[in-house]
C-alpha cells in the first residue's frame, strides 16, 4: 500500500518538473521577445507534432526538423522546442529518448543565460533516471540542482528537491537518509508556510516510520498531520489516502474503533471522487481489520469486493497480495479447498505480472545493449520464471506437508492424551479397591480386639445388672467407636446407641464414657 504512495508521489513530482520546467511569466516573456512569425512556426510544428502517435515517427519528425530551427531560431526557441519535443516522448514511454531531447534542452538554455530553465531541464533528467532504475544518477542530478536553488535563494524548489532526492532513496532501501532529506524539505516548508506541500513530506516521513523503522506511534503522528492538511484544503483524493494510511497504523495499534471511522471517512470520500482503485485499498484495510478481530467471514467479504474492484482497474499487484490474504484467511478458517484456490489464483496473477515486467525488462535492454546482450538477457529472464515457477510448487507443496505434519501431530496428541486417561481411570479403580482392602482389613482387626480379653482383666460386669447389647457397645465405647460407627456394627440406629449409652451412664452411675470405662475396670 505505502508502495503505491511513493509512486504517486514520484509522479506527483514527474509531471510538476515536466509542466513546470517553464513558468508562465518566462514563457510570456519569451513571446515577446520572439518576432510573432517565429512562434507561429514554432506553434505549427508542435501542433504536428503532438498529432503523431508513434515514438519512432515522432523521433523522425523531430529530427528533421531540428535541423532547421538550430539555426534560424533563437537559443531560448530552440530550447523550448526541445523540451516540447521531450515531453511528447516522456508521454510515449520514450524515456531514453525524452532524456536526450532534455539535454538538448538543458544546453539550449544555458546558452540564453536561461539557467533556471536549465536547472528545469536537469531535473527532468533526473526523473526519468528515477524512472529507469538509475537512483544514484538522478540523486548525483538532483543534489546539482540543488546547490543552484540554494544559490538563487529558491526556497520552494529546493524544498522539492529535496522531497524528490528522499524518494530516490527510499527507492535504493537508504531510508536514514531519505528521512533525512524529507525532514529537510518539510522544514523548508514550514519555514515558507507553504502548508499543502508539507502534507507530501508528512505523509512520506510516516510511510518511512511505518513500513522499514517499525515505529507505528511516529508514523501515526505524521499520517496524522497529513490528514488534517489534507483536510483543511479540502484535497479528497489525498485526504483519502492518508486516512488509508492512518487507519492501517490504528489497525496495528489494535485501536480498532478509531481504525474503522477512519476507514469509514476514507470510504466516503473515494466514493464522492469515484476512485475505484483507492475504494479498494480501502477495502483491503478493512478485510484486514475484520481479520485481526477474528471475524473471518467479513474479511473474506471485503477481500473478495476489493479483489473484484483492483481487477476492474486493472492493478494485477494488488490482486495478488489481496489473492494472498484470501487463502491466508481461509487457511486459518480450515477451508483448505478455497485456500489452495486462490493459492493458484496468485500464482496465476504472479505469472502474469513477470510475463510482463520481462517484457518490459526486454525492451529497455533493447535500447541499451545489442543482439547479443539482449539474447543473455533474455536467458536470465526466462531462468528467474522457472525459478519463481519452482519457488511457487515448492511453496504449494510446503504447506501441503506442513498441514499433513500438523494434523499427525494432533492425532498423536489425542491418542496419548486417551490412554493417559484411560490410565488414569485404571489406576484410580485400583486405588479405591486397595482402600477398601485395607478398611476391611482394620475392621476384621478391630472386630477381632474386641473379642479378645481386656489386657486390664475381665470387665466386672455383673455387679452393674448391665444387658448383653449394653455390654457390647461398652466395649466398642472402650476401642474409640463414635456412636454412628457403633450403630453401623450393630446394625441400628445411632439413637438407639445413644439410648444404650445413657442407660449405661445410669446404671454405673457415671457422667461419661472415661468414667464409665474406668468403673467396670477397663482402664487404668
Amino acid at each position: 500500500m505505502h508502495l503505491k504512495t511513493s509512486l504517486l508521489i514520484l509522479s506527483f513530482f514527474v509531471f510538476v518538473f515536466m509542466i513546470t520546467g517553464c513558468d508562465h511569466r518566462e514563457r510570456n516573456t519569451t513571446k515577446l521577445n520572439s518576432p510573432n512569425s517565429e512562434q507561429s512556426e514554432l506553434q505549427s510544428i508542435e501542433s504536428n507534432l503532438r498529432s503523431i502517435l508513434s515514438a519512432d515517427s515522432l523521433l523522425l519528425m523531430a529530427e528533421y526538423y531540428s535541423t532547421n530551427l538550430e539555426d534560424q531560431f533563437p537559443d531560448t526557441l530552440v530550447a523550448t522546442y526541445y523540451q516540447q519535443v521531450g515531453l511528447l516522448l516522456y508521454r510515449k514511454s520514450a524515456f531514453g529518448q525524452a532524456s536526450g531531447y532534455f539535454v538538448k534542452s538543458e544546453h539550449y538554455f544555458k546558452k540564453a543565460g536561461r539557467y533556471n530553465k536549465a536547472v528545469g531541464m536537469l531535473s527532468n533528467q533526473a526523473v526519468i533516471q528515477e524512472i529507469l532504475g538509475n537512483y544514484q544518477e538522478a540523486i548525483n542530478m538532483y543534489l546539482e540542482a540543488a546547490t543552484y536553488f540554494l544559490d538563487e535563494d529558491d526556497s520552494i524548489s529546493l524544498a522539492k528537491v529535496y522531497t524528490n532526492i528522499a524518494v530516490a532513496y527510499q527507492e535504493m532501501g537508504l531510508n536514514d537518509k531519505s528521512l533525512k532529506y524529507n525532514q529537510m524539505g518539510l522544514t523548508i516548508r514550514q519555514s515558507r508556510r507553504d502548508t499543502l506541500a508539507t502534507a507530501t513530506n508528512f505523509n512520506n516521513i510516516g510511510v518511512l516510520y511505518d513500513e522499514f523503522f517499525q515505529q507505528p506511534d511516529s508514523a501515526l503522528y505524521y499520517y496524522q498531520q497529513a490528514v488534517n492538511i489534507y483536510q483543511k484544503y479540502r484535497v479528497f483524493g489525498k485526504w483519502a489516502f492518508a486516512l488509508n494510511n492512518l487507519a492501517r497504523m490504528h489497525i496495528e495499534k489494535k485501536n480498532n474503533r478509531l481504525a474503522t471511522m477512519e476507514l469509514d471517512r476514507a470510504y466516503s470520500l473515494m466514493d464522492s471522487i469515484d476512485n475505484q482503485d483507492g475504494k479498494a485499498k480501502v477495502l483491503r484495510n478493512q478485510g484486514e481489520l475484520y481479520f485481526s478481530t477474528l471475524d473471518n467471514q467479513k474479511a473474506v467479504e471485503a477481500f473478495i469486493l476489493a479483489f473484484s474492484t483492483f481487477k476492474e482497474v486493472k492493478d494485477k499487484k494488488s490482486m495478488l497480495e489481496v489473492s494472498e490474504l484470501l487463502s491466508k484467511v481461509y487457511l486459518t478458517g480450515g477451508n483448505y479447498t478455497k485456500a489452495i484456490e486462490y493459492m493458484k489464483l496468485g500464482n496465476q496473477i504472479k505469472d502474469s505480472l513477470v510475463s510482463i515486467e520481462d517484457k518490459s525488462n526486454i525492451a529497455e535492454m533493447e535500447t541499451k545493449y545489442q543482439v547479443k546482450e539482449k539474447n543473455k538477457a533474455i536467458k536470465i529472464l526466462e531462468l528467474q520464471r522457472e525459478l519463481n515457477q519452482r519457488k511457487i510448487r515448492y511453496q504449494i507443496w510446503l504447506i501441503g506437508l506442513l498441514v499433513i505434519i500438523s494434523t499427525l501431530i494432533v492425532l498423536v496428541f489425542l491418542f496419548n492424551y486417551n490412554r493417559n486417561k484411560l490410565k488414569q481411570q485404571q489406576l484410580r479403580l485400583e486405588l479405591q479397591n486397595y482402600l477398601l482392602q485395607i478398611r476391611k482389613m482394620q475392621s476384621e482387626i478391630i472386630e477381632a480386639k474386641i473379642q479378645e480379653p481386656q489386657p486390664n482383666g475381665i470387665p466386672d460386669f455383673e455387679e452393674f445388672d448391665l444387658t448383653e447389647r449394653e455390654k457390647e457397645v461398652l466395649r466398642m465405647i472402650a476401642y474409640g467407636y463414635k456412636n454412628s460407627e457403633i450403630g453401623e456394627k450393630l446394625f441400628v440406629s445411632e439413637n438407639t446407641i445413644k439410648t444404650h449409652i445413657k442407660n449405661i451412664y445410669i446404671k454405673l452411675d457415671v457422667k461419661n464414657r472415661v468414667e464409665a470405662l474406668k468403673r467396670v475396670k477397663m482402664v487404668q
